[in-house]
């Protein structure tokens, strides 16, 4: 199974539009889950953390 990570350290204020992606996402996630089939995606997963007091996507 082919894998990938990333962090991305997130710009100041990027929180409203990572919060309105995840409200997209859920509010259409049969579109969502039918088109990570479509693309083999067996797992699919993201969270924000902290390191050293800056906010990271990963």
């Amino acid at each position: 199974m082919e894998s990938a990570a990333g962090l991305i350290k997130l710009k100041p204020g990027s929180d409203t539009d990572l919060g309105e992606w995840r409200d997209t996402l859920l509010a259409r996630r049969d579109e969502a889950l039918k088109t990570l089939v479509d693309e083999g995606v067996a797992l699919e997963s993201w969270f924000q953390i902290e390191i050293g007091g800056e906010p990271y996507f990963h």
